[in-house]
């Protein structure tokens, strides 16, 4: 019995001494959930195709890159000048580790992002080989 106890200890000890393998800065178990986190404007700040960044050409094509998700499960993408590059619906799904988009443009198509990290600041994204990091837009 005295062994069972030292173990489950352990293990506790363990899984609390971890937090830093967690994709979300405030845990796991948070005060906000992941959609009140995810729902902001986010500004494209760097682009990675296979570890290397490539962020200058990205920035050539799309200018001034941006997306908003919103509580209502709706997202818009913006370039230029805040015009609308594209826009449709998200869900999130595998316990909110991804994001799957579903853009109006073609309703039968998904992009589904893996969420690398989420903070009230920072969105990192993974699509395939590219890697998105995004910044919380200044309000």
């Amino acid at each position: 019995m005295k062994r069972i106890k030292i173990l489950l200890l352990l293990t506790l000890a363990i899984a609390l001494s971890m937090p830093s393998c967690n994709r979300f800065e405030e845990g796991a178990i948070s005060m906000r959930s992941v959609k009140k986190r995810l729902s902001r404007t986010w500004v494209l700040e760097s682009y990675y195709v296979d570890g290397v960044d490539k962020t200058a050409s990205w920035n050539a094509q799309y200018p001034n890159y941006k997306i908003e998700y919103r509580e209502n499960f709706t997202y818009e993408a913006f370039i230029g000048n805040d015009s609308t590059y594209s826009y449709g619906v998200y869900s999130l799904t595998d316990w909110s580790k991804k994001i799957v988009r579903k853009p109006n443009a073609d309703p039968t198509s998904e992009i589904v992002h893996d969420v690398l990290k989420l903070s009230t600041n920072e969105l990192w994204t993974i699509v395939g080989t590219e890697e998105f990091h995004f910044v919380a837009e200044d309000e």
